[in-house]
């Protein structure tokens, strides 16, 4: 799938894109398709958003994941590029990291 017909078929990446979740249930996947064959090991997480959503979301790179987990949804490379040289970004989770160890509080734009 190219990126722009992947972008569209994915809209509500607006709902959680720069929010702050806590990780609901995670796995670490050690054999996957030939997309992701140069980042495995990685973790696929279910995450519950503050506002009340909740996201199936792949963690970036090199990021150690657990259950309970405090995470952001941010905008990552998820692929190599296409024929066009095209490549593709998505949402993926880090842990989130507050020197304050404060988690916030967020609002939800569609009220």
């Amino acid at each position: 799938m190219n990126a722009i017909n992947y972008w569209r078929q994915n809209k509500k990446w607006n709902l959680c894109l720069g929010k702050i979740g806590t990780v609901f249930s995670c796995t670490k996947i050690y054999a996957s398709g030939s997309e992701q064959n140069n980042i495995i090991p990685y973790f696929f997480c279910i995450v519950d958003f503050a506002d009340g959503g909740r996201f199936e979301l792949m963690a970036c790179a090199n990021e150690e994941i657990n259950i309970g987990d405090h995470v952001q949804c941010v905008l990552r490379k998820i692929g190599t590029g296409d024929k066009k040289n095209i490549i593709a970004y998505g949402p993926k989770i880090k842990k989130y990291e507050n020197s304050q160890g404060i988690f916030p509080r967020q609002s939800n734009p569609e009220r």
